[in-house]
């Protein structure tokens, strides 16, 4: 399968619009994927709210969070000229004396108002656990239809009932779904990661979050072994046995057939090349005018 979590975690360009171009190409599923952009609008409110303690306090200095923020639970201190002190809120944070941040953000509208640091980081938690738990069940459930397909075919053809031939487009079909499921697990997965990595720098040390637990159980080595199972059905009843073979054929109709992740594979090559072609034809034009 295409590695797109290779592809995502190296690319310069903004995972969150990575993650709106695969939820475009698997439009059925759209409603499947973490719902990254409205987490990432609860960590600014939570970002927003520290601020708003902090211009509570007597000296009316406006601060802005440290990309990562220092935490003692015994001795929570708020940083200012070289001075410290604790809230009176009892939720206290690392802080230097900067302007405050512009996180203004159209995501933003997607959440509730939120009033308190505490709140903030309750919000977030509740929703991550729920869009993990929907993602882990959605994840289950389309992998144990698509084993359901692939034995139905095996014990079809042990019981001789219906010639093969015609379900040799079906199981190009199922080894197609299961190459999407696999970067639905995968892509998933990093936006747990990248998000809660982002959480953790703005919160103390005690709500920080783990990602490695949330996702433990999205492991996509059951999908490589079902493709693998594929893949010998369609060597023994459509290439002679011929594994190299088979498998050519299921990945080139992987990549030639109109489905929605061939568009995205499409869609990641011209995000490859035309950055190169602008390149190039900006560097011609520097040539040109030095002579």
């Amino acid at each position: 399968f295409f590695d797109v979590v290779d592809y995502l975690d190296s690319d310069p360009m903004k995972f969150g619009e990575h993650l709106q171009l695969i939820i475009s190409q698997i439009p059925e599923w759209n409603s499947r994927f973490i719902n990254y952009s409205k987490l990432k609008g609860t960590i600014k409110q939570i970002k927003r709210a520290a601020l708003t303690e902090a211009a509570a306090n007597p000296l009316g200095h406006s601060f802005a969070f440290k990309k990562k923020l220092v935490n003692d639970e015994e001795t929570p201190l708020l940083m200012t000229a070289g001075k410290s002190f604790s809230m009176t809120a009892g939720r206290s944070f690392s802080m230097t004396l900067s302007p405050a941040e512009d996180d203004t953000d159209d995501e933003d509208d997607e959440n509730e108002m939120i009033y308190s640091y505490a709140d903030g980081v309750e919000a977030f938690i509740t929703q991550l656990q729920q869009d993990c738990d929907m993602v882990l069940n959605f994840y289950r459930t389309t992998k144990d239809e698509y084993n359901g397909y692939l034995q139905e075919f095996i014990k079809s053809q042990k019981e001789s009932r219906g010639n093969p031939g015609k379900y040799k487009d079906s199981i190009s079909h199922l080894y197609r779904r299961l190459d999407t499921l696999w970067t639905y697990a995968s892509t998933n997965k990093l936006a747990v990661k990248k998000i809660v990595k982002k959480f953790n720098k703005n919160v103390k040390k005690r709500d920080k979050v783990d990602a490695e637990a949330l996702t433990a159980e999205w492991r996509t080595a059951p999908l490589d072994d079902l493709a693998e199972n594929v893949e010998d059905v369609f060597a023994d009843h459509f290439c002679a046995g011929n594994m190299v073979l088979a498998r050519r054929r299921l990945r080139s109709r992987s990549i030639f057939t109109f489905s929605h992740m061939d568009a995205f594979i499409c869609g990641l090559l011209v995000g490859w090349l035309l950055p190169a072609v602008l390149f190039l034809q900006r560097s011609f034009m520097e040539i040109k005018k030095s002579k």
